[in-house]
């Protein structure tokens, strides 16, 4: 199932680059500003992050999630639901189901025309993860609850950073700097005594990312997620470098990639060693040209 994704994208992919030989000057114009995170454009995305090499477990991880993107004025919404395919490490089983639903509203402190582009704003997660599983707790009593590797069971909030420049038409680069902590009480898991545990989390989360745009609307990229868990002492780190194609048809720019990733440095159980990270994203640009 995981192996038919890939198919069906790769097939997606070639199908687009041969319907956009007619658009080859609208692709290139549109390139710089296709990964731009903080275009003034709605847009929607589909991101596929296939994971292995997990440490201490068995198997593989599959997560889709399905991003849409909103501005209002010099405020940019993006909302992302993902849904997980994953390994327990409990038991080496796997789980599958919804994750966490996340929201944040970027406030753009620069001109949307500006070359350098910088945006801050509140990041909120709903905790709607899935996946009914009994799991060993506390003293090796079972506890009824959600599994935990598909969410965190509980509201959290924090804030993001997001820094875009695009000086070269040949060469953009920038970063995005997340954190978050949980609030409240666990929603789904007990203690022996049926009493809800406090939430705990304490994340970040550092994306730097890189396009040397090769004309024609292909470019070399990469954008790794640097992960760090504090609670669990969890981190890793990645570093990628793919290839993309942007193509133009009628109002839509459509921006295809795939990137390998390979951990550099790696801690604590489930951690991804090598993972491949794909997309189908669309900006909307309507009457704009």
């Amino acid at each position: 199932m995981r192996s038919l994704k890939f198919i069906v994208l790769f097939s997606v992919f070639l199908s687009f680059s041969l319907l956009a030989q007619d658009e080859k000057s609208g692709a290139a114009d549109a390139s710089a500003n296709a990964n731009n995170p903080l275009a003034d454009l709605k847009a929607f995305n589909i991101q596929f992050n296939y994971q292995t090499g997990l440490t201490g477990v068995d198997g593989m991880n599959m997560v889709t999630s399905f991003r849409y993107a909103q501005p209002v004025g010099k405020i940019l919404f993006r909302a992302t639901l993902p849904t997980l395919t994953v390994n327990r490490p409990s038991d080496n089983s796997s789980v599958t189901g919804l994750g966490d639903f996340n929201l944040f509203a970027t406030y753009l402190a620069t001109s949307s025309s500006s070359p350098v582009q910088f945006g801050v704003g509140p990041m909120v997660f709903a905790p709607t993860s899935t996946a009914v599983s009994t799991v060993s707790g506390p003293g090796g009593s079972l506890v009824n609850n959600y599994d935990v590797s598909l969410g965190a069971n509980n509201w959290q909030v924090g804030g993001a950073l997001v820094l875009f420049i695009a000086k070269s038409k040949m060469f953009q680069w920038g970063g995005l700097v997340t954190w978050t902590v949980g609030v409240g009480e666990d929603s789904k898991l007990t203690d022996n005594q049926g009493n809800a545990l406090d939430a705990d989390e304490n994340l970040a989360a550092i994306q730097p990312f890189y396009f040397f745009q090769l004309g024609k609307g292909n470019y070399l990229r990469g954008a790794p997620i640097w992960t760090m868990d504090f609670t669990n002492s969890k981190y890793n780190f990645p570093i990628g470098i793919g290839y993309g194609k942007v193509l133009k048809l009628g109002s839509t720019v459509f921006n295809l990639f795939i990137e390998p990733q390979y951990a550099v440095y790696s801690q604590g159980v489930g951690q991804s060693s090598f993972q491949i990270f794909s997309s189908i994203n669309m900006q909307f640009y309507g009457g704009k040209k």
